[in-house]
């Protein structure tokens, strides 16, 4: 150590202010407030993330229930719609259908027309 410090002045001036540094108990308290305060502020930005990241998972999830929420509205409006025009339809060419047999129109006919199958027209009156 001591041919460190006598080939390197600015090494043996650092070590000169350290040791003084050392037995100053007035300097070594303060470093230490200080290194307590340093502590403090990297303990309180933790926390500080640890609780921004709770919010925003808790917000990711309520977007996120709110989001399947109206997916899934929709989709059952959608569905509904669906079923609904095809019920529609169907007794849309129910209706043709009797009034084509009504009219006298041949069971082979009607079906051409309407896409039902024979056994539906059959069951008609």
């Amino acid at each position: 150590m001591t041919a460190l410090l006598q080939d390197h002045p600015p090494v043996a001036e650092a070590y000169r202010k350290y040791l003084h540094f050392n037995q100053d108990e007035r300097l070594r308290s303060i470093d230490e407030a200080h290194q307590r305060f340093l502590m403090d502020i990297a303990s309180d930005r933790a926390e500080a993330r640890a609780e921004a990241r709770a919010e925003g998972r808790a917000e990711g999830r309520a977007e996120g229930k709110a989001e399947c929420k109206a997916e899934g509205k929709a989709e059952g409006k959608a569905e509904g719609k669906a079923e609904g025009k095809a019920e529609g339809k169907a007794v849309r060419d129910i209706e043709i259908a009797r009034n084509l047999k009504s009219m006298g129109l041949g069971t082979t006919q009607i079906v051409q027309a309407t896409g039902l199958s024979l056994s539906v027209i059959e069951q008609l009156n």
